[in-house]
Formats: C-alpha cells, structure tokens, sequence
C-alpha cells in the first residue's frame, strides 16, 4: 500500500483543455493585449473565445466554469489596476475618534450634525480591475478625464437628506435639463 503522507489529498486535478486552440488563442491575444496596457475582464475574454471558436471552426459557447478553469491553469488572476497607498497612521485616528470626537458630539443633537462626502462619476472611463498573470505588477493606462462630481449629505439621525449637488462642466448639457432633476447643478470649468 502506498504512502499517503506526501499527497495533498486538497489539490485539484489540472484538467487539459477539450478546446486546446481556443485557450492558445487567448493566451496569445491575452499577452498581446497586456502587453500594451489594455485592462481586461472577463466578458472580454468569453468573447474573444468565441470569436477564436468560430475562426478555428468550433462552436463553442464558454461558460464560467471553463473560463475559471481556463485561469488556473494559465495562472490568471483578477486584479486592482492601481490603488492610493494608506497616507495616515490608523492608530492615531483610532485615538482621535474616541476621545476628541466623543466629546465634541456631546454637545450637538443628532438632528444637527451633518456628513457629507464626494465621490466622482467618470462616465467614459475603463475599469481600474484587469486579468492578468499572478506574480506580475499591474499597470495601466491613464484614465479619461471626463467626470461629474457628486456630494451627498445628511444628517445624523438620518431625518434629513440634502438634495445631490452635482457639478459638471457643461453650463448647460444637451442631454437632459438640469432645472426638472430632482437634484442640484453647479459648473465648474475645473472639474
């Protein structure tokens, strides 16, 4: 009887492919691609395996379980393009919020206290998350510039909720007409 101490009795067996030129196009077109900075996803690469099935003469419909099959055993992973380093120390902070924030918020009613945030809508840009190879640094192109920027508010008890403030560039859009949106719209050339 054999030894079972040096088998990994958790791996899975690394099936070949039943559509082998399917995934060697791909790996081609996935390197050429990559190589020139484009993010890619996975709706992507099912459609490029079904245009490589049709140039080899196969009808092949992929499904996710051939396309996460498919990653493995090219080592593909999905990853975040690029991310901002953390800039702040989250023990001083941590400090902070218990002891000067509690006492500044005694003094206030929840109705009274706001919060309010930013976030920017960019409406022509590419997803900052690609496939690529595990073990390599992704990197990727710049982003278009094309966004409107949106602050949302309310209160604390959450009784009141200001209207969205959107600022965009365009003094007066085509597209829709910003006195009938139920929300707020500024310009700024800047933005």
């Amino acid at each position: 009887m054999a030894s079972t101490s040096s088998v990994n009795l958790g791996k899975e067996r690394m099936r070949p492919s039943k559509v082998k030129g399917v995934d060697e196009g791909l790996l081609t077109s996935f390197k050429q691609a990559r190589a020139l900075g484009a993010s890619i996803n996975e709706p992507i690469v099912m459609e490029k395996a079904v245009e490589l099935g049709k140039e080899l003469g196969i009808n092949f419909v992929p499904c996710s379980g051939w396309l996460g099959r498919c990653k493995r055993r090219q080592r593909i992973v999905f990853k975040v393009v690029s991310r901002e380093a953390a800039s702040v120390d989250m023990s001083t902070v941590d400090t902070w919020r218990v002891s000067a924030l509690q006492q500044l918020l005694e003094n206030y009613n929840a109705d009274d206290i706001f919060n309010a945030d930013q976030m920017g809508v960019f409406y022509k840009c590419l997803t900052d998350k690609t496939l690529d190879f595990k073990g390599n640094v992704c990197s990727g192109k710049k982003q278009t510039k094309y966004r409107l920027t949106v602050l949302v508010a309310a209160n604390m008890s959450g009784s009141e909720k200001l209207p969205l403030l959107i600022i965009g560039k365009s003094a007066k859009p085509h597209c829709y007409n910003t006195k009938k949106l139920p929300v707020e719209y500024a310009v700024n050339k800047k933005v």
